[in-house]
C-alpha cells in the first residue's frame, strides 16, 4: 500500500506544535497561505491556531475547560479523552514577577513607540527593575546572577530572545517577544499583583 503523502502545510503544523512562529521564521509565508487549512486541522483534533498577524507570532493552543484542569488522567478540557498537548508547569514567583514586569515594560513600549518594531531591555535594566523585590539581597554580583537564572527560564518560555548586541557598559540586549501579549493577560496580571501587594507587605513588617 502506498504511503499518503503529507499535506503541503504540514511542516508548518510540526513547526507550531514545536512551539511559537515568528514573521522571521522561513515558515511564517507558508503560515500566512495556508491558515485556514491549518486553523481546520487544528480543530479536528482539539487544537486551535492563534495567529496575530499584525504582531507577528503564532501559536497552537488547547482551551481547557476550569473544572477539568486538575485531572489525575491528564486529559484536558477540549475533549472526551484528548490528552494535553502540554503540561501546566507553574512558574516560581520569581519567574513571573520577571515574566509581569516584561509585559508591563511591552505595553508601555507599544503605546509610547508605535513606529518601533522591537523592545530590547538589558540585564542592567532588569536588575533596576527588580531590585526593590529583593531588598534583603544587597551583593550586586549575587543579584545579577540570580536574574540570570531567572531570565534563563524565560527565555525557555520564548519570552526573551538574547541578541547579539549590548549596550555601551557590556550587558547583553534581550529581545522581549510579542507572544507575552498573549501569555500574560489582563487576569494573570491582576491576580499576580495581589500577591505581590502581600509579598511587598511583607518586607515592610
Amino acid at each position: 500500500m502506498k504511503n499518503a503523502q503529507p499535506a503541503e502545510f504540514a511542516p508548518v503544523v510540526i513547526k507550531l506544535l514545536r512551539g511559537v512562529i515568528y514573521y522571521d521564521d522561513p515558515s511564517w509565508n507558508d503560515l500566512i497561505t495556508y491558515q485556514e487549512k491549518i486553523s481546520a486541522f487544528a480543530g479536528r483534533i482539539g487544537l486551535t491556531l492563534k495567529l496575530f498577524e499584525s504582531d507577528g507570532f503564532a501559536y497552537i493552543t488547547q482551551e481547557y475547560r476550569d473544572e477539568e484542569e486538575g485531572d489525575d488522567d491528564g486529559t484536558s478540557g477540549a475533549g472526551p479523552g484528548l490528552p494535553r498537548l502540554i503540561r501546566k508547569i507553574p512558574l516560581t514567583f520569581e519567574v513571573s514577577l520577571l515574566c509581569v514586569i516584561l509585559r508591563e515594560e511591552l505595553e508601555r513600549f507599544d503605546r509610547t513607540n508605535p513606529d518601533e518594531p522591537h523592545l530590547l531591555i538589558t540585564t542592567e535594566e532588569l536588575v533596576s527593575r527588580i531590585r526593590f523585590y529583593f531588598k534583603e539581597k544587597t551583593d550586586e554580583i549575587r543579584l545579577v546572577r540570580e536574574l540570570e537564572k531567572y531570565i534563563n527560564q524565560v527565555e525557555k518560555l520564548q519570552y526573551l530572545r538574547k541578541t547579539n548586541q549590548t549596550d555601551p557598559h557590556g550587558n547583553i540586549c534581550y529581545h522581549v517577544m510579542p507572544i507575552l501579549k498573549a501569555r500574560v493577560d489582563l487576569e494573570f496580571i491582576t491576580l499576580f499583583k495581589k500577591r505581590l501587594d502581600e509579598y511587598v507587605r511583607s518586607l515592610t513588617v
